[in-house]
């Protein structure tokens, strides 16, 4: 048998699946291989990268190192992209200026130019001023009177305003929620003096809402609140609040329906909390004096700088430099300054000078 044919055959099958498996290779690999050196040739120029990013955004196969250079813009889409931005921000501060515009003009029957733009200020980050700013006509059911005293708190003391804004929805309680947030928060502010004398406030929101008077307590109540400030000072007791002190001027006949809380509570009322309280002479060395001595001082004051139509607050201490320290139970603001005693004595129409036995027995 003549086997050369045979061997010539075999020999041709095997180099017929080497050059197979050659192609196999060469067309499995081929992809990526390219991908590889497509990407190499478009770091040659920047309109390379911009087409291979086309690519990757439509969804065709590339390498990582591809889809790195997708996320690098050409100059033109950067431009664009930030003209557009600039747009957005002008159109933006435009429509913040005529809302803006809009709210002066409509605070501005009721507060100063300063005061409104404060408060509009306010507004770009708190909810609760916003809304005030945005109904101010919220308020006009209680009258023109009351609703400016509303608006006017809010713009200048921040702390008040959850209260105003809750007023149209809360007001004229019957019973105060002590559940409601604490509204005594105080900053001291640098070189004003520590005093045993609390900051409370009339519109605090657990008592703030309640009917005294014509007005509620948070808009009257400052008499009783400012008992309340030597009370609790004096006697470190902190269970009778300043609605518990409303309450009992009203029962002992000490409130006027119409003009809050009448000067006799401030004799009148105090042997029944074991407190002394005399009335002193009108003058700075009065209220010196009395300080100097360590007795707190409820000045009642007139229309003036301090209030439209009157206000009681309490005259708690000296600094160093013999300015007073002042807790007012309707202003945080007014609480974080010292003030002349000259000051207070040229507003003032009383001066109820405060001190405490413990061997007493009140109610």
């Amino acid at each position: 048998m003549n086997r050369k044919p045979l061997a010539i055959a075999l020999v041709a099958l095997v180099f017929s699946l080497a050059l197979l498996g050659c192609a196999i290779w060469s067309w499995v690999d081929y992809d990526s291989f390219s991908s590889t050196f497509s990407v190499s040739e478009s770091t040659k120029s920047d309109g390379a990268f911009s087409d291979h990013a086309a690519d990757m955004k439509s969804g065709s196969r590339a390498s990582s190192a591809g889809a790195a250079s997708a996320s690098v813009p050409s100059a033109s889409a950067s431009s664009g992209e930030k003209a557009n931005s600039e747009e957005t921000r002008n159109s933006k501060e435009a429509s913040d200026s005529e809302l803006a515009s809009r709210a002066e003009k409509a605070l501005l029957p009721f507060l100063e130019k300063d005061e409104a733009a404060r408060l509009i200020k306010l507004a770009k980050t708190d909810e609760d001023a916003a809304w005030i700013v945005s109904h101010p006509n919220a308020y006009k059911q209680y009258g023109t009177e009351l609703q400016e005293k509303l608006l006017k708190l809010a713009a200048d003391d921040p702390l008040a305003v959850p209260f105003v804004r809750n007023y149209p929805k809360l007001s004229h309680a019957d019973e105060p929620n002590f559940d409601a947030p604490a509204m005594d928060e105080h900053i001291h502010a640098k070189g004003i003096p520590e005093t045993a004398f609390p900051h409370l406030y009339q519109w605090d929101l657990r008592w703030g809402y309640t009917n005294f008077s014509q007005d509620g307590f948070g808009l009257a109540g400052c008499g009783p609140t400012a008992l309340t400030i030597v009370y609790q000072g004096l006697t470190g007791n902190k269970e009778i609040s300043p609605y518990d002190m409303g309450r009992l001027a009203e029962d002992g006949g000490y409130v006027d329906y119409d003009q809050g809380s009448m000067p006799d509570l401030f004799l009148g009322f105090a042997s029944q909390l074991g407190l002394t309280c005399w009335e002193a002479p009108v003058s700075s060395e009065s209220i010196k004096l009395s300080l100097e001595a360590g007795y707190p001082v409820i000045a009642n004051v007139g229309p003036g700088r301090f209030s439209k139509v009157g206000h009681f607050f309490v005259l708690a201490g000296l600094s160093e430099d013999g300015m007073v320290v002042l807790n007012d139970p309707y202003s945080p603001e007014r609480s974080s300054k010292l003030w002349d005693p000259e000051v207070i004595a040229s507003e003032s129409q009383a001066l109820y000078v405060y001190s405490y036995d413990p061997y007493s027995y009140g109610w």
